[in-house]
C-alpha cells in the first residue's frame, strides 16, 4: 500500500511517520540485517489513511507489549522480521491461494500500476517509488498509462466549450 522496497518497509521507524499528514519520510533501508541509506536516497512519500491507521495501531500494540515486559519499545516498526521471512510468507500465501509464486517486489509493481491506471501522473509515481529519473518509471510502467493515443483533439486544444465533431483546420493568417 506504499510502493516501498522491502528493505525500506522493514526499516520503517515510528519517528519518521507523520500521522497527521499521512506521510512517511524514508531515510533508511535494511538488507541482510544491516541498516543504511535507501537505494534512491531520502524521500517523503504519501500514505493511505487506512494504512496510517493500521501503523498507528501496530505502534500502540508494540509500545504496550514493551511496557508489559518492562523494556523500552523499539522505534523500528518491524524489528524481528527479516526479508527472508517476508519472502517465505509470500511464497506460502501464493501456494495456499494457488497463485503463481510471486516475490514482495511484485507488490511494488502492483502499486505503481494501480496508480498509473487510476490516472496519477508518472511524475507522482516516480516520486512515490523513488526512481532517480522519470524515464525509469515510464520505461517500466509506461504501457499501463491509460489513454495512449489521441482522445478528442478538438476538446483538448479548444477547451471545454468546443463543439464535438468539429475538426481543426489551418487557415492562412492563423484564423479558422
Amino acid at each position: 500500500m506504499a510502493g516501498l522496497r522491502l528493505g525500506e518497509a522493514l526499516a520503517m521507524n515510528s519517528e519518521n511517520l507523520d500521522v497527521r499528514n499521512c506521510h512517511y519520510n524514508i531515510v533508511e533501508s535494511t538488507r541482510a540485517g544491516r541498516f543504511g541509506p535507501p537505494k534512491s536516497g531520502k524521500r517523503l512519500i504519501d500514505l493511505d489513511e487506512t494504512l496510517v491507521g493500521k501503523l498507528e495501531a501496530h505502534i500502540k500494540k508494540m509500545r504496550n507489549e514493551s511496557l508489559a515486559e518492562g523494556r523500552l519499545p523499539s522505534h523500528y516498526l518491524f524489528p524481528a522480521i527479516t526479508q527472508r521471512m517476508v519472502q517465505r510468507a509470500m511464497q506460502r500465501a501464493c501456494k495456499v491461494a494457488r497463485l503463481r509464486l510471486r516475490n514482495p517486489h511484485d507488490l511494488r509493481h502492483t502499486y505503481a500500476t494501480m496508480l498509473l491506471m487510476d490516472h496519477y501522473s508518472p511524475a507522482y509515481v516516480q516520486k512515490q517509488l523513488g526512481h532517480s529519473s522519470i524515464s525509469i518509471t515510464v520505461d517500466i510502467y509506461g504501457h499501463w498509462i491509460p489513454g495512449e493515443g489521441k482522445k478528442d483533439l478538438v476538446q483538448t486544444l479548444r477547451g471545454p466549450n468546443a463543439r464535438p465533431g468539429r475538426t481543426l483546420t489551418a487557415v492562412p493568417g492563423g484564423r479558422e
